[in-house]
């Protein structure tokens, strides 16, 4: 899975990745959680989500930087990316997700 560096995260790849509703829900719903979830669980209550389409959102996600995704058997287990966006850009992420 392709994730950027640190160096690589600009703000416009954020604000890109989170300008989507349903990629911003998903990033709230791993950011409220407090452990790494997995694809299904970030998306539970998105209604009528094709398998494409979650797929796409969590590539964006990916690429932009927000979330770190970490293949675990299966699934993918995700987290956001907090602690390394906080020292690049700080508060940014959580006044977008809070």
């Amino acid at each position: 899975m392709n994730h950027p560096s640190v160096d690589e995260i600009s703000l416009a790849s954020i604000l890109h990745a989170l300008g989507d509703d349903t990629r911003l829900t998903i990033a709230k719903v791993i950011y409220a959680s407090d452990q790494p979830i997995t694809c299904s669980q970030a998306v539970a209550d998105i209604k009528n989500l094709a398998i494409s389409t979650r797929s796409h959102c969590f590539k964006i996600l990916r690429e932009g930087g927000v979330i770190q995704s970490v293949k675990q058997g299966r699934d993918c287990l995700n987290t956001i990316r907090l602690d390394e966006i906080e020292q690049k850009f700080p508060g940014v992420l959580q006044a977008l997700l809070a």
